[in-house]
């Protein structure tokens, strides 16, 4: 038995001797950039290396788990994911594609994760002598016949590591560079790297995670002809916040229309409004896409409605056959959505591309507790505020009455409601005037007044004070083999008792602004690596002794992106000019037709082909309604633009 050990330990290092050979050479040619030399050193990997990785994971791994821990195996398993998802990217894209720098950093950083594998595997060798002798032939005996299947098979699902491919989670649904389209312009404002050491944690993180949740990658019902992505070509645009707790209603449906153009389809929800059409195609000149009202049953969500609208649907297939693919543009990239995009492939047998992330994912990164626990792995527990997890009325009530003795205001955060909808904001004095049982039956009704369903965990902490600013950082996220994510814009969010109301271009010093993009950038490069693609923000506080806390993930469009997309579409670069953001959905003005508005504010209003200054209107329910305003103002000024928009805002609540 003693000769069974010592042909499996020579065994052993030889395959490590030849494993940590290829991949030190495929990292030598990613640091030069030797894009034919890294492709033949994969190549050689793939063609040696299949039969000592099978071995592991489907053999000696296993048999480890009692010696070494299951927690330990995994990340054994996971860092073989990193190495194969280096090598299958390299050989999908060929030797002469050169390497884009954030590509080869990538492949890079999971390079050097395999080769740190290969180095300590040699720690696990006297495992080997834990192990019966029995057990040792046993092993030695399979390896032998695993020999016999030397090439790696790329498709495997690396044990305890789902299926994390930085080749994109859905290959066959669209071309290399689906990244982009000419009616939703990207447009770096700054310009921020990762460095090695973020790389390779966010990388091991991203491995970690998609272990615990196979489901962050994609969903099983899924058509294999969807993928996330953008391209130029007909889209169907839907802006449905029904799978948003205590979201906004249907008011802003038609704010999709901002980013659609010519070819395209933007499904609304109540009356189509014919002047709004107007004034988007002839003032503003973003094109004539056409508006759809779903006729789809009532009482579902305008997604669910447009998926039953036989008619839609026949019509969107007919496109999509003639192009030969389709696009959807949801407000959230919801399971409905990719429910959507699947029966839209299936019936016309196309691709069919979605700008967002897969749905189990997009999920996630809207919940502030998922978000918190990812900021804590990344940035550490100083980058949040001080926050608590509940999972009942009763703790609810007595965490709050702990944290009212030290803050002036707490409060309560229901994880994944939007714009402030889930946020409770109580004064600590209220807290502490009630015995428990009151407080519960307080808090509880207070919430249920929000629109909460009851649900738990929810999120409780102190309300934080002094804050001297709410950055929001918008961020386009690419698909991973096109580079990193690219930060728009970091706006200065107007909040009235813990509600968006608006935004503006934030004005911080520069080292401030670097370091949220920084941090932002390594938050959305972890979310990449997961397979995330699209519009995403993070929202923060800025505290008065200089601390940064990140608050929330908004893994959608929202009311800061789709105006600054649109303004990136009318006048390019925005730098040169200030502006403001109004959402203002709670207050009330006579209604009026959107025509009588526009009318009112004539020579206020900004034109397509003139000046770039005046007032953009966004939506044209809360105008015609009485139900709010949302507009925004571009001005030469911070100043300039304030003052205009609250004539505005003082305009239209007299009546004019």
């Amino acid at each position: 038995m003693k000769e069974a050990f010592a042909q499996l330990l020579h065994a052993f290092q030889c395959d490590h001797a030849m494993l940590g050979r290829d991949f030190s050479e495929l990292s030598c040619c990613l640091r030069a950039g030797d894009a034919a030399g890294a492709c033949a050193a994969a190549r050689r990997i793939k063609e040696s290396a299949g039969a000592h990785i099978g071995f592991e994971e489907e053999e000696y791994y296993p048999a480890l788990i009692p010696l070494l821990g299951e927690q330990t195996v995994r990340q054994m398993g996971q860092e073989h994911c990193c190495g194969i998802d280096a090598v299958s990217t390299l050989l999908a894209r060929g030797p002469d594609l050169p390497l884009h720098p954030d590509l080869k950093a990538r492949l890079l950083a999971q390079s050097e994760i395999m080769e740190e594998h290969i180095a300590e595997c040699g720690e696990h060798f006297s495992a080997l002598r834990q192990l019966p002798a029995a057990k040792q032939q046993e092993l030695y005996e399979k390896l032998v016949e695993w020999r016999q299947r030397p090439e790696l098979d790329l498709e495997r699902r690396t044990i305890g590591c789902g299926a994390l491919r930085l080749a994109q989670c859905f290959p066959a649904a669209l071309p290399q560079g689906a990244s982009r389209r000419t009616s939703m312009p990207i447009v770096e404002r700054h310009s921020v790297g990762i460095g090695v050491h973020e790389r390779r944690e966010a990388t091991r993180l991203a491995a970690r995670l998609i272990a615990e949740d196979p489901a962050l990658l994609t969903g099983s019902a899924l058509d294999p002809r969807t993928g996330p992505g953008i391209e130029n070509g007909p889209a169907l645009f839907i802006e449905d916040h029904s799978d948003i707790p205590l979201g906004s209603g249907g008011s802003f449906d038609y704010r999709a229309r901002l980013l659609a153009g010519d070819g395209d389809f933007v499904v609304i929800g109540k009356a189509r409004r014919p002047a709004f059409e107007a004034y988007c195609r002839d003032q503003l000149g973003i094109g004539d896409p056409e508006i759809v009202l779903s006729r789809g049953p009532d009482g579902l969500s305008l997604t669910k409605r447009c998926a039953r609208d036989a008619a839609l649907l026949a019509r969107i297939c007919e496109v999509a056959r003639r192009f030969g693919g389709f696009g959807l543009v949801p407000y959230l990239s919801s399971e409905s959505a990719w429910v959507l995009a699947s029966m839209i492939a299936a019936q016309s047998g196309a691709p069919v591309w979605v700008a967002g992330p897969g749905p189990r994912l997009t999920r996630c990164v809207n919940d502030k507790l998922w978000f918190s626990d990812r900021v804590t792995e990344l940035l550490g527990r100083r980058a949040l505020p001080q926050t608590h997890y509940v999972f009942g009325p009763q703790a609810l009530a007595r965490r709050l009455a702990q944290l009212a003795h030290d803050h002036g205001h707490v409060c309560v955060k229901v994880p994944n409601a939007a714009a402030g909808g889930g946020n409770l904001v109580l004064e600590s004095k209220q807290i502490s005037a009630l015995s428990h049982e009151p407080l519960v039956q307080y808090l509880i009704t207070r919430l249920h007044q929000l629109g909460w369903n009851g649900g738990f965990p929810l999120l409780v902490g102190s309300w934080e004070s002094p804050v001297i600013s709410s950055p929001s950082l918008q961020l386009w996220i690419p698909q991973r083999a096109l580079g990193g994510p690219v930060v728009e814009g970091i706006f200065d969010q107007i909040v009235e008792a813990g509600h968006f109301v608006g935004a503006v271009p934030a004005d911080f010093p520069e080292s401030q602004c670097q370091r949220l993009a920084e941090e932002a950038v390594h938050l959305a490069f972890l979310l990449q690596e997961l397979g995330y693609f699209g519009r995403c923000s993070f929202d923060a506080v800025l505290l008065a002794n200089g601390a940064i806390h990140w608050i929330e993930c908004n893994g959608r469009w929202g009311g800061v992106s789709i105006p600054m997309t649109l303004l990136n579409r009318l006048i390019g670069d925005w730098r040169s000019r200030c502006f403001v953001i109004v959402q203002r959905s709670a207050i009330r003005v006579p209604a009026r037709r959107f025509a009588d508005a526009v009318d009112s504010l004539y020579d206020r209003l900004f034109r397509a082909g003139g000046e770039a200054r005046g007032a953009v209107l966004l939506t044209p329910g809360g105008l015609e309604e009485g139900t709010g305003l949302h507009f925004l103002v571009l001005g030469d000024t911070k100043a300039e633009a304030l003052t205009e928009a609250n004539r505005i805002v003082g305009l239209l609540q007299g009546g004019a």
